[in-house]
């Protein structure tokens, strides 16, 4: 009988720490429609990608529920979010990124620093975690300060190749 109560208690437990989240974020089958639930600023943001995925998408419409504007988003060659503009072609965001990922600077048109990203997506079009400094890639999470994601690669790709035995590595450390 106790064997059977635990994983309920446990499962009951999870979903109690997770509701003690301040942001909650939901996303549709596609992935073309991501709702922004912050429950400290009790604010409901949505952003539809326009055209595409979060990873190709040349436009996304951000809205609160009452306003929203269009924005255009300009990738490099590897889908990396480097410039955000508006309908009028105004600079509204520069990114810049290094070899791996780790954000070097964020400025705004004027070339004045910011602090955070207009949209939590940049490098490769995957998702930061600015809080802890990491990159969701969805399978995994990626480190751009050490270079490696902290969980390993289930499949080794070539066994001739010993880069492949490095699970942790990124990009067969190239």
């Amino acid at each position: 009988m106790l064997l059977a109560v635990v994983p309920i208690a446990f499962m009951a437990m999870r979903k109690a720490e997770k509701e003690k989240r301040p942001i909650h974020k939901h996303y549709s089958a596609d992935g073309s429609v991501e709702i922004k639930e912050d429950k400290t600023k009790g604010s409901i943001d949505f952003l539809f990608y326009l055209g595409g995925d979060p990873y190709s998408a040349p436009a996304v419409y951000n809205s609160n529920g009452e306003e929203g504007k269009l924005l255009f988003l300009h990738r490099d060659q590897l889908g990396s979010i480097v410039a955000i503009t508006d309908l009028n072609g105004k600079l509204i965001e520069a990114r810049h990124f290094d070899a791996w990922g780790k954000v070097l600077s964020i400025t705004d048109g004027n070339g004045n620093k910011l602090e955070n990203l207009l949209l939590d997506r940049g490098y490769t079009g995957h998702e930061h975690l600015a809080s802890v400094g990491l990159i969701h890639m969805n399978g995994r999470l990626y480190d751009p300060a050490l270079h490696r994601f902290l969980m390993p690669d289930n499949y080794i790709q070539d066994p001739f190749n010993t880069q492949n035995f490095n699970r942790y590595g990124y990009c067969l450390n190239n």
